[in-house]
This record gives C-alpha cells, sequence and structure tokens, in this order.
C-alpha cells in the first residue's frame, strides 16, 4: 500500500512553511511517492509547483484551503481538484477569498453545488462533538466530501463514521526543521523569541515517507490503530479521484476596443485598422525619405504581425501611447527590442526610425520563435498610473491587473531577521550585518570567512542559527506589486485564467507572478515610470512658457556643445551616464557623434567594457581597424571592427552563412546560453552554411568561436539607441536650460540628502548657487529664483509636503509673510512645532531679520503659549494699529551650532561649511584647498567604496570635501589598511594628498592621514618656518625670541600681499607661537612643518 501526504503547505504559504518546491518533490521521488497535495490558503505557488513536479515526474493535486463560517466561528476545509475543469473552479474561489469576501458553509454549498463531481472537500479541523459529524454529514450530502483525522484527533468521534482519511498538515521538509517554522512564523508575526528557551527541535508536521507512515501504526491504543489503519486506506481512495493534466496551450490576447473618436473604423478588422494606421504614419514620418524601402519592410513587418496573431496588440499598445501623449503624458522614445520595428515607429510608440539606425524586426518578433511580442513603454513616473487607469477603464476591471511579486530572503536578510527574532544582542548583530554579504549566499559566506565561521562554531546556540538562517533564504516573504507589469484577458475575465487578489491601484492584482503569468498564456505588457521622463517634462513645462513652440523630439542630434558635454564627462544628472566609471571613459572617448553614445551605452556593462579600450583607441586612429573576415566590415564599420550589438551577430550569421534573420535570432539567443548541445548544433549549422556560401572552413571556424564569445554579452542596439536619445535629450537641455535642467534634477532627488549634495557640487561646478530655504521664496520643490536656485522647503525635515503647500498657498493667496508673527498666526498652526522648529534651523525664517537663537525662542513660546486669547491679541495688533508683538533678541547660536543645524534638517550646509570653520580656528596650520601636487588638506569624507583587489588586499576611493569642492580620492592597499578604522563616511580628517593626472584628468591619491588635533600637536612639534606680517605689536613679542641663525626662521611680510619681507630666527618657537595665539589671536602667522 502507498501512503502520500494530502495536506502540504508550500513556502507559498508565506512565513508559514519552509517547503521548498525542488527539495519537497525530490524528497517525495526518492521515496517512490508519485502524487503529493498542495493545499495553500492561497494559489501563488500553483504554477511554480505544477513546472517542478513535471521535470520530477510527480503528480501534482492542486488544493486550497479555505475557511467557512460555522455559527460564530469557522472551520478549515481544504479543496482538492479531480479534474482540469476544477482547477479553474479553483482560481474563481481563491479570488473570491483574496478578496476579502467570507462564505458560510451554506454559501458554499449553494455555490458549489453544480461542480460538486469536481472535487473532494476535506473537513481539517477536528471536531468535537456528534452534532457537529451530523451537521456536515447532511448538509454536504451529495458532494465527495470526507473527514480529515490524524493521530492527535479524539479517535472516539470518528470510529462511526466511513468518509475519514488520514490528512496531516506539512509545514517543513523534514521532523528536524521544526525550529526554522516557529522562527518563520515569529519573524511574520514581528514577536520575539528567546533561542535558550526553544529546546524542542523536532515536530510532527513534515512531509512523511512511506516509513513515516507505518510507523504511525506503532500505537498502544488499539481504538487510535484501528481508525488509523481505517484512515490511510482512505487516502488511496481521494488520490484516484484526482486524476489529472493540466496543459497551457495558445494565447488569450486581448481585443482591441475602438475608442468614441474611431466609430468611422469600428467595422474594419484588427488587421485592416492596424494596416490604415501605419500607412498614415508613413505619410506623416517618412517624409523625403525612400518610400519603397520602408513600405518593404512595414508589409513585411505587417505580415509577420497578422500572422502571429498580434494585430490587436499593437493597436493596444498604440491605443494607450497615444492616450498619454494627447494628455500631456511624456512617454519614452522606446524600449527594448520594439525599437526595432517600422511598425512601432510609424504608430508613434517609438522615435527612433529603424531603417536610419539598421536596428531589425526579428530581433523583436520571430515567426520561428513562439512567444509573445514584448514592448514595454516607458512613462514619466508621476503619471504613468494614469495610463494603467485608462487601460483598465477601457477594457474593464475584471479583464486588468497588476502583477504580484515576493520579496525573498536574501543572505544577509535571512540571517539578520531570524538573529534579530532571536534576541542577538546589537555587537552580534552588526557583526552578522558587516560579514554577510547580500551578493553571496550564506554558504559562500560561510567558506569565505573565517570569522563568520569562528562565530557560527562559538555556540551551540549560533550554530542552530545558522541553520534556521539557511533554511529561510531564497524563501519568499512579502507580496508586492511589480513595477511595471500589467496583464489584460481576451473576452474574457482574467479569473478565467489566473487568480486574482486585492490591489491598490487597479482593482486587481495577480496571485502569480509574471513568468506564471506568461506561461499560461496572458499578454504582459510592462508600463514603466521613469524619473528622467519625469524630469524632462518639468523642465520642457519650463522652456514652453518662454518659447511656446518647444519641442523636445525635434532637437539637433548633430550639436558639438552637446557632445562636448559627453566628452568632458559633465554628465551628472543624464540617464544612464552618471557613473563615475562612465565618466572616465567618456573622457577618453570623446564622443563627437550619436553612434559614438549608443556605442558607449551598450559596451559600459560587465563582459562587453573589455572592448571599451579598444573602441576608442580605433576611433582616435591609434590602433589599425581590423575586421575578422573583410566581408564584415560593411557590418563592424560603425563600431571600428568591434562587435558591439547583438543585431551585428545576427547579421554576420545572415551575410557569412546566409542564415535568415529568423534562423539568425535563434542561434544568438540559443548560443549565448552556452548549452553543449545547442553549441554544436548552431556550430555544425553555420560552418556548414558558410562553407556552402565559399568560405574557408577554419575560417568559419574561428568565427563561429567570435560569435559564441560575443553572444553572451552583445547588447541590444535598439534598446540602446532609444535609452541614449533620452540621454542625448537631457544632456541637450543641460547644455541650454541649465538652471530648469539642475532645478529639476534636485526634484527628482528630493528625499535623497546624498544626491542632493552631490547635485549642489555640481551646481557650483556650473556657476550656480544653491541658497538656503526662504518662506518667503521658496515653493514645495526647488525653484529657480533669479539668478540661483532655491531649496525646496519638501526637502526640509518634519516640513514635508502639507506644510510646504500650506505656507507657499498662504504667500501666493495674501501676500509675503510680514514679520516672524504675521508667518505663525497666518499659518495657526496649520504647520506644526516639529516643522516651525525646523524652519529655523534651515534659515527659511531668517527673512523676517532676526537671529536664529531669537526667531527659535519666538516659535518655541508661540507653540508652548495656551492661553486661548492669545491669537485674538496677534489679530488685533496686526488688523487694527498694524504693529506686532514685541520680539526680544538672545544672543544668536554659534556659527558651529548654526552649521549643525542647517546640516540636520537640509542635510547640506549653507552659512559656511563645517571645514571652514574648523580651518579658520586653526588658520596658523598649513592647510590648503585640495589641487596643488601635494596638500594637506582637511576635509569631511562624503563617500567610501571599497573593493578588493586581484591580490586579495582591500583599498578604497573615497569622495572628500574641501570645503568649497567634492574630490574623488584612493586610497590604495599599503595606506588603506591602517586607513580603515579610522576613515568613515561623515568624519573630519586631514588628508596629505598627492595630485596625479591620468587622461588628462586629476586624481587624488592618499598618502597620510591624521585627525585635527594630531595634525596640529604634530605641526607645532616640527615648526619649520613661521609667517607673519611686520606691525609693532608682532616685532615686540619677537624680539624676545630672536636667536642666531641655526634655530627656526620667522619671514615677516611687509603686508599680507607683499612679497618684501624680513628674516629673522628665533628660539624657543612652540612657546612663541602659543603667545602669539593667546595675545595676539587676530594677527596673521602661518606655519611649515619640516617632513619627517
Amino acid at each position: 500500500m502507498t501512503y502520500y501526504n494530502l495536506q502540504v503547505h508550500s513556502a507559498y504559504d508565506l512565513l508559514n512553511s519552509t517547503i521548498k518546491y525542488t527539495e519537497l518533490f525530490s524528497k517525495l521521488k526518492k521515496d517512490g511517492q508519485n502524487t503529493v497535495v498542495i493545499t495553500d490558503p492561497t494559489l501563488y505557488g500553483a504554477i511554480k509547483a505544477h513546472k517542478i513536479a513535471k521535470k520530477f515526474d510527480i503528480n501534482l493535486v492542486h488544493g486550497l484551503e479555505i475557511k467557512l463560517g460555522y455559527g460564530i466561528s469557522f472551520l478549515k476545509f481544504n479543496i482538492l481538484c479531480k479534474n482540469n475543469k476544477m482547477f479553474y473552479r479553483l482560481l474563481e474561489i481563491s479570488t473570491i477569498i483574496e478578496n476579502k469576501v467570507e462564505w458560510s458553509i451554506e454559501k458554499f454549498v449553494k455555490e458549489l453545488k453544480k461542480s460538486k463531481e469536481d472535487f473532494v472537500i476535506i473537513v481539517i479541523d477536528e471536531l468535537r462533538d456528534s452534532m457537529e459529524f451530523s451537521y456536515l454529514n447532511d448538509v454536504l450530502k451529495g458532494f465527495d466530501f470526507y473527514f480529515g483525522f490524524n493521530e492527535k484527533f479524539d479517535a472516539s468521534l470518528y470510529q462511526y463514521y466511513e468518509n475519514v482519511v488520514y490528512t496531516k498538515p506539512s509545514f517543513y521538509l523534514n521532523n528536524d526543521q521544526y525550529q526554522q517554522v516557529i522562527v518563520s512564523r515569529a519573524i511574520r508575526d514581528n514577536a520575539k523569541l528567546n533561542i535558550t528557551e526553544l529546546t524542542t527541535t523536532t515536530g510532527s508536521n513534515f512531509v512523511r515517507t512511506q516509513e513515516d507512515f507505518r510507523n504511525l501504526l506503532n500505537v498502544d491504543n488499539p481504538l487510535l490503530k484501528s481508525m488509523l489503519e481505517k484512515a490511510l486506506v482512505k487516502q488511496a481512495e481521494v488520490i484516484d479521484k484526482c486524476c489529472y493534466n493540466l496543459e497551457f496551450k495558445g494565447y488569450h490576447l486581448p481585443k482591441y476596443k475602438y475608442g468614441k473618436d474611431e466609430d468611422v473604423f469600428q467595422n474594419f478588422s484588427s488587421r485592416d485598422y492596424l494596416r490604415y494606421l501605419v500607412q498614415k504614419g508613413a505619410k506623416e514620418r517618412l517624409f523625403g525619405k525612400d518610400l519603397y524601402k520602408y513600405k518593404k519592410r512595414y508589409e513585411y513587418e505587417l505580415k509577420i504581425i497578422n500572422e502571429m496573431g498580434f494585430n490587436d496588440y499593437f493597436l493596444i499598445v498604440y491605443d494607450f501611447v497615444k492616450y498619454a501623449k494627447t494628455n500631456g503624458i511624456l512617454v519614452g522614445a522606446g524600449r527594448g527590442s520594439a525599437a526595432g520595428s517600422l511598425v512601432c515607429y510609424l504608430l508613434n510608440i517609438t522615435e527612433a526610425d529603424p531603417l536610419e539606425y539598421n536596428l531589425l524586426f526579428e530581433r523583436f518578433l520571430n515567426k520561428e520563435r513562439i512567444s509573445m511580442p514584448d514592448i514595454d513603454i516607458d512613462f514619466q513616473d508621476t503619471r504613468r498610473d494614469e495610463v494603467i487607469k485608462y487601460v483598465e477603464e477601457k477594457y474593464g476591471e475584471d479583464k486588468v491587473a497588476q502583477i504580484i511579486t515576493f520579496t525573498t530572503f536574501q543572505s544577509k536578510s535571512a540571517a539578520r531577521e531570524s538573529a534579530r527574532i532571536l534576541q542577538f544582542d546589537d555587537n552580534a548583530l552588526k557583526f552578522i550585518s558587516s560579514n554577510i554579504s547580500s551578493t553571496r549566499t550564506l554558504k559562500e559566506c560561510y567558506e569565505s570567512s573565517e570569522p563568520l565561521r569562528n562565530f557560527v562554531n562559538e555556540s551551540t546556540i549560533n550554530r542552530r542559527w545558522f541553520n534556521i538562517a539557511l533554511s529561510l533564504e531564497s524563501l519568499p516573504k512579502n507580496p508586492s506589486v511589480h513595477a511595471a507589469g500589467v496583464v489584460i484577458s481576451d473576452n474574457n475575465p482574467l479569473v478565467k485564467y489566473a487568480p486574482l487578489a486585492e490591489s491598490n491601484m487597479t482593482k486587481y492584482l495577480t496571485q502569480w507572478t509574471m513568468d506564471d503569468v506568461e506561461s499560461v498564456g496572458l499578454l504582459k505588457i510592462d508600463f514603466l515610470g521613469i524619473r528622467y521622463l519625469t524630469m524632462v517634462s518639468s523642465i520642457v513645462e519650463q522652456i514652453k512658457k518662454e518659447n511656446p513652440e518647444f519641442d523636445i523630439t525635434k532637437i539637433n542630434y548633430k550639436d558639438q556643445k552637446v557632445y562636448n558635454l559627453f566628452a568632458e564627462g559633465r554628465t551628472e544628472g543624464i540617464f544612464q551616464f552618471e557613473s563615475s566609471g562612465m565618466k572616465e571613459k567618456l573622457r577618453l572617448l570623446k564622443p563627437t557623434e550619436f553612434n559614438d553614445i549608443v556605442a558607449m551605452n551598450a559596451l559600459y556593462r560587465p563582459g562587453p567594457m573589455a572592448q571599451i579600450e579598444t573602441y576608442i583607441r580605433r576611433k582616435h586612429g591609434e590602433e589599425n581597424v581590423n575586421y575578422p573576415h573583410p566581408n564584415l566590415e560593411k557590418i563592424l564599420k560603425d563600431t571600428y571592427g568591434v562587435i558591439v550589438y547583438q543585431e551585428q551577430i545576427m547579421l554576420i550569421a545572415v551575410n557569412f552563412a546566409h542564415m535568415s534573420l529568423n534562423e539568425a535570432d535563434n542561434m544568438r539567443r540559443a548560443v549565448s546560453k552556452k548549452k553543449k548541445e545547442d553549441l554544436e548544433y548552431y556550430g555544425r549549422i553555420f560552418i556548414e552554411k558558410s562553407v556552402a556560401a565559399g568560405y574557408d572552413r577554419n575560417v568559419a571556424k574561428s568565427l563561429f568561436d567570435l560569435i559564441v564569445t560575443f553572444a553572451n554579452y552583445g547588447f541590444n542596439k535598439s534598446h540602446a539607441v532609444v535609452y541614449s536619445m533620452l540621454a542625448y535629450r537631457l544632456a541637450y537641455l543641460k547644455v541650454y536650460y541649465t538652471k530648469y535642467f539642475m532645478t529639476a534634477l534636485l526634484n527628482n532627488v528630493i528625499s535623497s540628502e546624498k544626491k542632493i549634495n552631490e547635485y549642489k557640487q555640481e551646481l557650483n561646478n556650473l556657476g550656480i548657487k544653491l541658497v538656503k530655504p526662504d518662506v518667503n521664496v521658496s515653493l514645495s520643490d526647488f525653484s529657480v529664483y533669479k539668478q540661483d536656485i532655491v531649496f525646496a522647503l519638501t526637502a526640509i525635515k518634519n516640513v514635508g509636503y502639507r506644510s510646504s503647500y500650506e505656507i507657499v498657498q498662504d504667500r501666493l493667496n495674501f501676500g509675503k509673510y510680514l514679520d516672524i508673527d504675521d508667518f505663525l498666526k497666518r499659518m495657526n498652526k496649520k504647520v506644526d512645532y516639529q516643522a516651525a522648529a525646523s524652519l529655523v534651523k534651515a534659515g527659511a525664517l531668517d527673512t523676517f531679520g532676526y537671529n536664529r537663537a531669537t526667531l527659535m525662542k519666538k516659535v518655541k513660546d508661540y507653540y508652548e503659549d495656551n492661553r486661548q486669547y492669545i491669537n485674538n491679541v496677534r489679530v488685533a495688533l496686526s488688523a487694527e494699529t498694524g504693529l506686532t508683538l514685541k520680539v526680544e533678541e538672545v544672543e544668536d547660536y554659534s556659527i558651529t551650532e548654526r552649521i549643525q543645524m542647517e546640516k540636520e534638517v537640509t542635510g547640506t550646509y549653507f552659512l559656511k561649511h563645517p571645514v571652514q570653520v574648523e580651518k579658520e580656528k586653526y588658520s596658523y596650520l598649513p592647510l590648503q584647498y585640495i589641487g596643488r601636487d601635494i596638500t594637506d588638506s582637511y576635509v569631511e569624507v562624503i563617500t567610501k567604496k571599497e573593493i578588493k583587489t586581484k591580490n586579495g588586499d582591500y583599498m578604497a576611493f573615497l569622495t572628500v570635501n574641501d570645503g568649497k569642492n567634492d574630490y574623488d580620492v584612493t586610497v590604495f592597499p599599503s595606506v588603506y589598511k591602517y586607513a580603515n578604522t579610522f576613515i568613515k563616511v561623515g568624519e573630519f580628517v586631514v588628508m596629505t594628498l598627492k595630485k596625479q593626472v591620468r587622461n588628462n584628468r586629476e586624481q587624488y591619491i592618499l598618502e597620510k592621514f591624521a585627525s585635527l588635533k594630531n595634525y596640529n600637536n604634530f605641526c607645532l612639534k616640527n615648526i619649520k618656518i613661521i609667517y607673519t606680517v611686520i606691525d609693532e605689536s608682532i616685532s615686540q613679542l619677537i624680539s624676545s625670541y630672536i636667536t642666531d641663525k641655526s634655530a627656526v626662521k620667522v619671514v615677516m611680510l611687509r603686508s599680507n600681499n607683499s612679497t618684501q619681507a624680513k628674516t629673522v630666527y628665533i628660539k624657543n618657537e612652540q612657546e612663541f607661537v602659543h603667545k602669539f595665539l593667546e595675545n595676539l589671536p587676530e594677527k596673521p602667522l602661518k606655519l611649515a612643518y619640516k617632513d619627517k
């Protein structure tokens, strides 16, 4: 007799089970169990389980755990599918449950009466009295119904019934994995556990083997043994009824719905209407071009689109893109391989002419590659949702849904979350965070880190924790919404094909992930929100106030000022070109045409990055351009003989081996995966076809090897072109509308202090000042004011959108705030105390003419004053006499306190940089701004990036600020091993920096470092020269220390700007300096030290 697990909960019963599908089916296969029932309370993992079960040749019975109302409480049941029809019915039931509709047992019976032959229903809760048995037998009469039973239940109540089957929930794979589930549930419930009290290490809710089932019968109680035997026999009866094979064939593609303005086309087929729109687009977009060549291409594309049944799909995308553009929502130039379609270009879905850029339709849609087209559309992120809502309203809320995704436990989160729940102390949590990398598995971290191995093995508790963390790794944790994916069904509601859950924006969210939704034949479209498009939209809106005719899509793509910006690496804020590494390569490349921008976009990625130097040398004539074969020159000429794009690989196969473009695309996709059988198969075809075309076999073989190398990382040219168009447009706006560009850029990162500071540095480079916030000038967002950009009120900590809106609207409606009292009265506590205090700290109330300590006192008094009549007094004073309450001035905060307050609430400094403040205190020290060949500079560490060298040593790249500008600093391993613990982000340190010029660009190497205190002590102990100015009081002080020439030199300038000087020598130089600073603090003094 074979026994079965009839109630397995998978890891997709989120944080309630740790059973992973592959491990489950592997265990069952080894045990000879050919069938299993999975009964999660949702269908999240149904398709994944189906796919993996097939690989293991396991029959999967889909089940669903449901709670049904029973009197004033609930009973749990499992519904098991007998056939395909019930699987689809299960989608509807799960959708109802996940949308918070409660069913009673009676309602369930009524709703599923017609389907009663299609499923088995098992009550899985233990029943406590005979009345419950009688009621259920009666109400479920005619249904294929069983009472679930296991060894924990009271056998005396179940002995009178024949429809009893053994079923017990499995929440972990093996009985020794009990603690892992306890911890995952504690994470779910955010409940703390004491690991020392977790003494139970095994449990009974595991996946049983045949031996485990047989061992159940080893009981002394004869009644229980009899009941277990009877219930176990019934398992096979249940399994025999549940026999079906799910197959998902064909697509469920939506049909285009004609709009009100398209009534005249209602009788057109989708094929004819698509053709009409394409021909219309050809007349509008191909003026002055070779129409014969374009017509031949779009006729070919239309033929393929029609044969593959995708006419409606193209019309749907055309329609919502048209809706967006008509309603002022900025749409991207294109995305992905769809930019290779001339039809998409003529429908105004994409903006790059595929013939002009030699883009291939077959890279996008290949009749020999059975897959759905993938037209992903970028929208400005602030208005993307409007387009999705339009689609939902047009096609029906029951036919449109967003797509679910799941966050999973990565190595670091699995380790840290489990340790937190098990109440490890802060030091242990800190150690775990710093010794486990999110880019490696826990096993890899353990193997590569000796400190981690020591930590794990130092106690039994730590070993138990690590085993728990290992079991949690890669488990799904929480459901979320896919960033872009939307699915649309055909004329049937989506629930006919996929289970649905509640969603925030659309009514529904699929319970299945993107891959699962596509595998059952549903069409996914990505609606991506791109903040850079929002930025472009904002800039264009400002430009159009001055120039209503401005059109960003019609700018000149041959503007040398724009290419100069790329060539100089001034690409902060430029989409895809912002990283420091990219800027470095751009400075070397010095782009002069759009093709250079496209190529760099494609090359600056892991893999092809190795070809950048070759591309650059060849472009500048420093290396000869060589082609793998002379006949490939026309394909590789634009990229100087370097294979950059996937399309080039396809064209090589077409021109060399006389393959069709479809065959070439299939070959490219296959060999990129490096499967041995595919490499052999396509290698043979390529070589044989090349030989047949008249080429030497060895040449053909070497060329195929080249294709294999580049197929793995050759980039999609279609995507590179359209994304480079966005980058170029941003660069154009930066060159010609700099203030608007920088304002939009700051608004794009309004919640990121780090990015605001980065862009503030860029403003300095551009000669634009970011001025402090001002309640009489600032808007909610960053804004242009005269020649400057004024700080956003929303970006001030504790102020936020609501308070900033109130401040700005009141000012716009009723005029500027006259004084502090007028401001407080008009706000009438719409702005809370925290916000008002932050406004003071940020300098936003400086406009009223009082120092910040006075303003803070005024704010504090106002918010602490609870007398009912105080507002009336303010109103009376203001309205009747024009006077305000007296402001009593108090002593201001120190400059250090004021800049610390600014930093606290804005993330940046306005009055002065703290580096400058400290340098003023120690003005006598030889500290300089960065820029000379060797400088001692006092700096703030802004960023720190640590890397591991090929030799296994660690080094770092820093960004530091010397009080004026940001600089990049390299710390080599020889220095970094000492500097690592000392140099931290946010810390202030004296650095000795050596300037190097590499590739016409300055960079700085850290040679020495010290705290300001230690540097001061060092300088005072090693004085070489003292510089000052001739002055009677200074001369008098010096006279008592003058000695012979073997002592320390004092250079006394005639004035600060003079080159004429008198030189003397003094003894006891340290004492002299201390007396000078004590008695003559306002007089100029500078030291030079002996370099040891």
